[in-house]
């Protein structure tokens, strides 16, 4: 019996396969069927069993990972995950992927995305170069000043700084600040605050004066 096409590999789907007997005398008989390839496997995916990224603000971080399958025929599929990767909160996300071959066949799996707020970097403390004033009296003068800290977990924060605004002495007078965040990141600085006297004094004097001599001297 001659069959066409011969055993083999066939492809997937349906192949007619027909054959034929040939006697001595020549006489022929002829036949067909079908053979049926199908595909009912499943591709493979292959995820990551957990990813874990650091924040560095209390929006979260950037995540991404690699997620891949393969299909005994349809060879390397592009897997689905939702959500996508991209930016992730602080906490834990869980993430679905899946993947579906040509013939119907799925394969689905899940991990987790782990986001951790990590504060390991100090305030930005913002402080004046330099304070001069002019004395107001014996005392000194008076002064003020800003000074602001940011931090990125934490936002604004007040720094505390020594000694406090007033009235300071003349000279100078070194100024100590520091700005503490929720992490216990420190941030200090410093400057100075010189108070000058270079007002000169206010001197009165009487007009004109005019003396009649009682003698000659």
């Amino acid at each position: 019996v001659e069959c066409t096409p011969a055993p083999g590999v066939l492809s997937v789907g349906v192949t007619t396969v027909a054959c034929s007997a040939t006697d001595a005398a020549g006489n022929t008989a002829n036949g067909t069927f079908d053979v049926s390839v199908v595909d009912t496997t499943a591709p493979t995916l292959t995820l990551p069993s957990e990813v874990t990224a650091a924040a560095s603000s209390p929006a979260g971080a950037a995540v991404t990972w690699l997620a891949t399958a393969t299909d005994l025929v349809g060879g390397d599929l592009p897997v689905t995950c939702d959500p996508a990767p991209g930016q992730f909160p602080v906490g834990t996300t869980p993430v679905s992927c899946s993947v579906t071959d040509a013939a119907g066949n799925a394969a689905s799996g899940t991990f987790d995305v782990t986001v951790e707020l990590i504060d390991d970097a100090p305030p930005t403390l913002s402080l004046p170069t330099g304070i001069t004033a002019e004395a107001t009296g014996p005392d000194g003068a008076p002064v003020t000043w800003t000074a602001t800290a940011t931090d990125a977990i934490d936002g604004a924060l007040t720094p505390l700084c020594t000694p406090v605004p007033g009235t300071f002495p003349l000279g100078t007078t070194h100024v100590s600040c520091s700005a503490t965040d929720s992490a216990g990141n420190t941030a200090t600085g410093s400057f100075d605050v010189g108070v000058v006297d270079t007002t000169a004094p206010t001197l009165t004097l009487p007009s004109d004066i005019t003396a009649v001599a009682p003698g000659e001297s």
